[in-house]
């Protein structure tokens, strides 16, 4: 859900515009790493983690994140499906809005359980993607998304 999950970011600037207003918005794994539980603490992160670089994975700030990262669980529990699946249903609850272009997200996978997972977004509700933006506002992305050295390089 990564950036997905963070207003602070624009997060659906960070896609890649294609004629007549379409964009296709790279889902990243950083927040749904966090939201597997597999990881509690910096330290449970493996010694060559590309996420150790990540500002928002740093010790100082690990906890705060992983606050909006397990409130995010909590609802994908109470709805019966994942993490992954709420920040795919959330870039498509968006699609073709008012002002938005349409939105094709491509979300990331290394194994056959995630590809079958992620074909299935949650089809989120106007409570739903309001109930998402008041556990944004609750727990606010702490940290940048990326290290200062890949910021400059992103386009858009």
């Amino acid at each position: 859900m990564r950036g997905a999950w963070d207003p602070h970011h624009r997060v659906l600037a960070h896609g890649t515009r294609l004629p007549g207003e379409h964009m296709v918005f790279s889902i990243q794994d950083q927040a749904d790493t966090a939201q597997t539980g597999k990881y509690k603490k910096f330290e449970d992160l493996e010694p060559d983690s590309m996420l150790r670089h990540f500002p928002r994975f740093q010790p100082d700030v690990f906890d705060e994140n992983l606050k909006l990262a397990d409130a995010v669980a909590d609802l994908a529990k109470q709805k019966g499906i994942t993490s992954a699946q709420i920040a795919i249903g959330w870039v498509l609850y968006q699609s073709g809005k008012p002002g938005m272009p349409t939105i094709i997200p491509i979300p990331g996978a290394t194994t056959s359980e995630r590809v079958k997972e992620n074909s299935k977004p949650a089809k989120l509700s106007e409570a739903d993607f309001k109930a998402l933006q008041e556990l944004v506002n609750k727990f606010p992305p702490t940290g940048g998304r990326y290290p200062a050295a890949m910021e400059s390089s992103l386009t858009v």
